[in-house]
């Protein structure tokens, strides 16, 4: 490409200010030359210098004209050029997909959809994206950041294919609606089953975060596939995520000493919901003892969605206090020392979020607040779009006296990350287990020297980290076996849940054979001593029942703490009829689990 990047993108600008210069002068110049033709006559003549026209006339040729000879064919040749190079830059795009493995699929290129695209980019991951819009202005911008784009509908299986959907390691579809994103997903689960290896990760944006957990919640549960793994992410609730592990409301890393911690959340919508509920089950797991998060809500009809929230989540009922402020967000400064309480208050709020309706209206209420606080240590946080901007304006601020307590955040930057988004719930649910795994060991004295598999998650290979999401899109299936299901969260019950011992055994084998078919399948062998990571050997590669009692009680570690993890994730445990039969039926199926459980080997 010859042209400047910056003029490259601008081509079509260019070329339409040409035309549009073109039809106006050789105009003006025909009507000076012949006074007497009219409209669509001059409008003919005029067209015609696009395909080469002379554009001779029988008298001297006004400038206008002249220009216009010139400018036209010039603006014709310049579409052409741009046309064919379009085409050979899509073309050269389809060749070096070809040969791409384990990349990024994006489809849909809107904000979201580039946003991704580039954070992918930035993390260095190959990036294919598909586009329906060929005039779509992201599309450029996306190529310049290293990424390849494929204009067609991600929704037909062979624009998947184009883009190497079979060989992909993960397909995120954000293409503007649900309905959308989810055909996405059925396409991209059709093509799995021709996968040669591994699964394939498909990440399907939903509007409503609500939604997102049921639908999560359908598919955890449903049989799955080695080759396919779907999960549903939303934007409010990834952002509130990450905004809460930057500006947390309390210590995210153990008990919070002293009274119970305060929030204020000003604005009251789908993001403070998150918010106020990713908040309240980390709290619940960190309190050592009864005290509630207090949560003030400060909306304009903040007591009604405060109460149909309540509701909603009856099993939060001890954990969280919530205080409602029927007021504004824009006025949340007048009710100061009702957010704050008295400036000496031992439990005043620590974190006050702004996060209610457009950055304009969420700068305006945020700084308000903020000179309204006078001396009190209250960090206020600006929930805004993009980190751009306004928002770069006020972090930059934040290091002078009178702004040292504002900070801004950039929901989409944030929200749409690389990084954070792979953290969808199989991803979490198996970063919990390995920490889980990993604080069992340390208990029982092992290093990181005599276990390998002792390390942080960000510092595992990735094809053990592969093995515990895995794990955790398997838990559906051995749900399933004890005739449990999972449904979102509706009371308390969900981190109290215990399996029959029965159930432990039976479940703790069943997990047994999955692994140590994935294991056989990624060519490790059975050997006796130690684990060999390089080597691929192992001394548990062999039936449940010749394994020594320390190994059979790593899985059943696993599956006594499975209701913990899934209530931090938002799911509880149901038993499909009745608390009594289930420990009966595992009994019986005890007897015998090793026809059925070497049949769950075979599927797997």
């Amino acid at each position: 490409m010859t042209l400047p990047s910056h003029l490259w993108d601008m081509r079509w600008s260019m070329l339409g200010i040409g035309a549009a210069a073109s039809l106006l002068l050789g105009h003006l110049g025909f009507r000076e030359a012949d006074g007497e033709a009219g409209p669509l006559t001059l409008l003919y003549r005029v067209l015609q210098l696009f395909m080469m026209g002379s554009g001779d006339v029988d008298v001297s040729v006004p400038w206008e004209l002249q220009v216009a000879r010139f400018l036209a064919p010039a603006v014709s040749a310049g579409a052409a050029v741009s046309a064919v190079l379009a085409i050979a830059h899509e073309q050269m795009d389809l060749l070096r997909v070809g040969r791409l493995r384990d990349h990024v699929i994006v489809c849909g290129l809107g904000e979201k959809g580039a946003l991704l695209a580039r954070s992918f980019r930035e993390n260095g991951r190959p990036v294919v994206a598909i586009e329906r819009d060929s005039a779509n202005e992201f599309i450029e911008e996306v190529r310049l950041s290293g990424a390849y784009v494929i204009v067609g509908d991600a929704q037909r299986e062979e624009v998947l294919r184009r883009a190497g959907a079979i060989r992909a390691g993960y397909l995120i579809a954000v293409c503007g609606s649900d309905g959308s994103n989810t055909e996405v997903a059925i396409q991209a689960e059709a093509m799995s089953e021709n996968r040669e290896r591994g699964a394939l990760n498909c990440l399907a944006h939903t509007v409503d975060p609500r939604v997102c957990l049921l639908l999560r919640t359908k598919e955890l549960s449903r049989r799955g596939t080695p080759s396919f793994r779907l999960d549903f992410f939303n934007v409010f609730e990834s952002g509130a995520r990450a905004l809460l592990e930057e500006y947390p409301p309390f210590r995210l890393s153990g008990p919070t000493p002293g009274a119970a911690p305060r929030m204020v959340l000003v604005g009251f919508g789908l993001l403070g919901e998150a918010l106020a509920l990713q908040a309240a089950r980390a709290w619940r797991d960190l309190r050592d003892d009864q005290r509630p998060l207090k949560v003030t809500i400060v909306d304009e009809k903040a007591e009604a969605k405060a109460d149909a929230t309540q509701e909603r989540h009856r099993e939060l009922d001890t954990v969280w206090e919530l205080t409602a402020l029927d007021m504004p967000p824009e006025s949340a400064a007048a009710g100061v020392n009702e957010i704050t309480g008295d400036s000496s208050d031992f439990d005043a709020p620590t974190v006050a979020y702004v996060c209610g309706g457009d950055d304009r209206s969420t700068l305006a209420a945020g700084l308000s607040l903020q000179n309204s606080l006078g001396n009190r240590r209250i960090l206020v946080v600006l929930v805004l779009t993009r980190s751009e901007g306004v928002a770069r304006l006020v972090s930059e601020s934040g290091t002078k006296t009178e702004f040292e307590n504002l900070r801004a955040f950039g929901l989409f930057d944030r929200a749409l990350n690389a990084d954070l988004l792979i953290r969808g719930t199989y991803e979490t649910l198996a970063h919990a287990m390995h920490e889980e795994y990993v604080r069992e060991q340390a208990a029982k004295g092992e290093t990181r020297e005599t276990n390998p598999s002792l390390k942080l998650w960000e510092d595992l290979p990735q094809n053990l980290k592969e093995s515990n999401r895995a794990q955790a899109s398997h838990i559906g299936e051995k749900l399933r076996s004890i005739d449990c299901t999972l449904v979102p969260i509706i009371d308390s019950d969900a981190w109290g849940f215990e399996f029959a011992p029965a159930e432990v055994e039976w479940l703790a084998e069943m997990e047994h054979v999955r692994w140590v078919a994935e294991r056989e399948r990624d060519s490790w062998v059975y050997a006796p001593g130690k684990k060999d990571i390089e080597r691929k050997t192992s001394p548990d590669l062999q039936p449940w029942e010749d394994l020594t009692e320390e190994a059979r009680e790593k899985d059943r570690v696993f599956i006594r703490g499975l209701p913990r993890f899934l209530a931090r994730e938002g799911f509880q445990i149901v038993r499909l009829d009745g608390a009594g039969a289930p420990q009966a039926r595992a009994l019986g199926k005890a007897d015998g689990s090793r026809t059925r459980v070497a049949g769950v080997a075979d599927d797997g």
